[in-house]
């Protein structure tokens, strides 16, 4: 069991630091991606994007307990330079989502009038942010295979503008500092893992002690001679 243990211990911090930490790449401009291997995180020395080029898509999200929001998931085409906006298949998008609640209506006119305002009310606000507020990120991460991404993915392949490679690379901002990624997690799993390795050592230790006490135990029965059978107690 406990040998158990500590190879499953050992093959989830192994998943985890191949994947919860993953690879970090360091980047000029975003050309530099199709050189070198995929990584789950990026750092670019210059981001270029244009407003004008964005893309959207919503969804609404119900929630058990609160009030529904309305999810607009934007999308940004990641550009190598300046002058890249003449360019007509972006491979790399930045994936940026805005949400506003809503209160619950059984109403469906009402509550698609109530969607429709909101979206559009998001879709100014990005308009109107400051380029360097949309780019005030620490690194990026990429996308992964959760079903959210298709929202991402359904705007950038029905854009009248632009056209992409499929699937396009989705990279999600993250303003958090590098360093929080992992929230301890991973020192958590290492502890269970120590714990882990002591009780198999500590299993192992008793195992020898108790082989080593049998043999003893034995070799006093030996010492002492074959056991003869006593009479039969009537």
């Amino acid at each position: 069991m406990t040998v158990t243990l500590v190879l499953l211990m050992t093959w989830r911090i192994d998943e985890y630091v191949s994947k919860r930490l993953g690879r970090v790449a360091v980047l000029n401009n975003i050309a530099e991606m199709a050189i070198g291997p995929p990584a789950r995180y990026y750092f670019l020395k210059q981001v270029y994007v244009n407003k004008k080029m964005a893309v959207y898509d919503s969804v609404v999200v119900q929630s058990k307990t609160g009030n529904p929001s309305s999810h607009l998931r934007i999308g940004l085409p990641l550009l190598a330079n300046h002058t890249d906006t003449l360019k007509k298949v972006y491979a790399v998008w930045l994936a940026y989502e805005l949400s506003k609640e809503f209160a619950r209506s059984t109403d469906k006119e009402e509550r698609d009038s109530t969607v429709l305002r909101l979206n559009q009310a998001m879709r100014a606000e990005v308009k109107a942010a400051r380029l360097d507020s949309l780019l005030n990120f620490q690194y990026l991460e990429r996308a992964g295979d959760s079903d959210k991404n298709l929202s991402y993915r359904k705007a950038i392949q029905r854009s009248q503008f632009l056209t992409s490679i499929d699937p396009p690379v989705l990279l999600y901002p993250v303003s958090k500092p590098f360093a929080q990624r992992s929230r301890g997690a991973l020192w958590l799993m290492v502890g269970i893992y120590l714990v882990g390795s002591a009780l198999f050592l500590s299993e192992l230790l008793f195992t020898a002690l108790k082989e080593q006490n049998t043999k003893q135990l034995h070799a006093i029965c030996l010492s002492d001679g074959p056991l003869e059978a006593g009479p039969a107690t009537q």
